[in-house]
Parts: C-alpha cells; structure tokens; sequence
C-alpha cells in the first residue's frame, strides 16, 4: 500500500501561534490575522453549540 503524499511540501505550510499551547496551519493566500480570526470564530461557535448540562 502506497503512502499518501501530502498535496503541498511540508516546509510551504506556515503555522500561525494562537497562544503557547496553540499552533493552527495557515492557508496559503490568507493573512495571518484573518487565519486567527477564522480560528476563534469557529472556536466561539463550537463552545456555544455545547449543551451545558447544569444540576
């Protein structure tokens, strides 16, 4: 069985620090501040579809 190559060389991507504990992949023709944005975007709908169970 064959190895999938990724679609672009390893040393293209470019990582973009959130915080010291959290590195997210930039895309190629995005800034770095809109690829943050996109981040705590998706990261601020994921925590408000949570259903908080309170007792």
């Amino acid at each position: 069985m064959k190895k999938v190559k990724p679609a672009e060389p390893l040393k293209a991507r470019k990582l973009i620090r959130i915080n010291d504990y959290t590195w997210i992949e930039k895309r190629p023709n995005e800034s770095d501040e809109a690829t943050r944005e996109r981040f705590l975007q998706k990261l601020a709908r994921a925590d408000s579809s949570r259903n908080y169970h309170s007792e």
